[in-house]
């Protein structure tokens, strides 16, 4: 994805025939050129504002912003990655790679960033619109391996148990995000 990105920002630069609302990705990109500590002014502020929205639809909104799964889901959604954090349990994966893997999904996510800003935002503007949580879900398995852990382990005995209950909530959510949009789309 991170390569994706920096691949995109030449045709940006070099596609100033994309208008959009006020969107000149070449002259904002010069901007930011210019000013770059003005972006990331504008990047902070944005991140405040829309952190937990992202968030939540990076977990929960399929597709458009109007399709939205079961209340029970948004409930067992964080207590299934939370429950996975101690029922995982992998002692091969360095720091180092941690790190790796921590480093390419915060870059990433800052060149999502960067491109809708470039895109999708009138020349300067101060605030990062256009962005939507399910543009993350092609990163989240960097974040995998952040989870794999042996220190903070539920006991043997009890492992199995959780691991069959996180693969029963796994499966509903995969039933429920299929009905959800078998119902939103086709019936």
């Amino acid at each position: 994805v991170g390569i994706a990105g920096l691949c995109s920002l030449g045709w940006l630069y070099w596609n100033p025939s994309l208008e959009n609302g006020g969107a000149d990705s070449a002259a904002q990109f010069a901007l930011i050129r210019e000013r770059p500590i003005e972006f990331l002014a504008v990047l902070s502020r944005s991140l405040q504002g829309e952190f937990f929205d992202l968030v939540r639809q990076t977990g929960g909104v399929l597709g458009a912003l109007d399709v939205s799964l079961s209340s029970w889901f948004y409930l067992f959604w964080p207590v299934t990655l939370f429950g996975s954090f101690f029922l995982l349990r992998e002692r091969g994966i360095s720091p180092w790679l941690r790190g790796c893997c921590l480093l390419g999904f915060l870059a990433a996510g800052i060149l999502l960033f960067f491109c809708i800003y470039l895109v999708s935002n009138p020349v300067g503007a101060g605030y990062i619109h256009g962005l939507q949580g399910r543009y993350f879900l092609p990163l989240l398995p960097l974040l995998f391996p952040l989870l794999a852990q042996d220190r903070l382990a539920v006991p043997e005995r009890f492992r199995e148990h959780g691991c069959c209950i996180l693969l029963i909530l796994i499966a509903g959510f995969q039933l429920d995000a299929m009905q959800t949009l078998l119902y939103r789309y086709w019936l």
